[in-house]
């Protein structure tokens, strides 16, 4: 999968610091929120906001102890389209 930016921010040694919002999966797979957080992020001037994209299968067998709380909070093709949208 290919997911076009259109924000671009030259990376030089004489550019300013690129101000990057780590949201995380401390949105708790609530679309709403992560909206929210994106906004949050945009008034206090970050540049960009960043999502962890996982897949609890990847990390974990099914009877490990996180796989539970990771598969909640997989964030969805669909969803990584919305924010991208928003």
């Amino acid at each position: 999968m290919k997911i076009n930016l259109k924000y671009k921010k030259n990376m030089d040694i004489s550019a300013k610091p690129l101000f990057i919002a780590e949201i995380g999966f401390n949105f708790s797979n609530d679309i709403s929120l992560a909206k929210e957080m994106i906004t949050v992020a945009k008034e206090s001037n970050a540049d960009a906001v960043k999502f962890q994209s996982f897949r609890a299968d990847k990390l974990y067998i099914s009877s490990a102890a996180p796989h539970k709380i990771i598969k909640e909070n997989e964030l969805s093709l669909e969803n990584h389209y919305k924010l991208k949208e928003y």
